[in-house]
């Protein structure tokens, strides 16, 4: 994530895994390696700010970034189905 930010702030983000073959891998599965809970604001894209592709993080935003039960239950959900290691 840390890396990913590092080429975003540098300008030389690397778009990585957003290809068709990484969308036909997507078809059956999602195995994201993060959770992230965050604002709305159309402004700001997780996978663009941490360079990342297509099903590499699973996102949780709302407006002003409130912790409400559908945002709890959402990150619970990442954590105890889709078994995602970091939040």
């Amino acid at each position: 994530m840390q890396r990913g930010n590092a080429r975003f702030v540098a300008g030389e983000p690397r778009h990585p895994r957003q290809d068709v073959e990484r969308r036909h891998e997507l078809e059956s599965a999602q195995k994201p390696r993060a959770v992230l809970f965050g604002c709305s604001d159309s402004r700001l894209a997780a996978e663009i700010i941490f360079d990342k592709g297509l099903g590499d993080l699973f996102v949780v935003r709302n407006a002003g970034q409130v912790v409400s039960d559908s945002a709890i239950a959402s990150i619970e959900y990442a954590v105890a189905v889709l078994e995602v290691p970091l939040i």
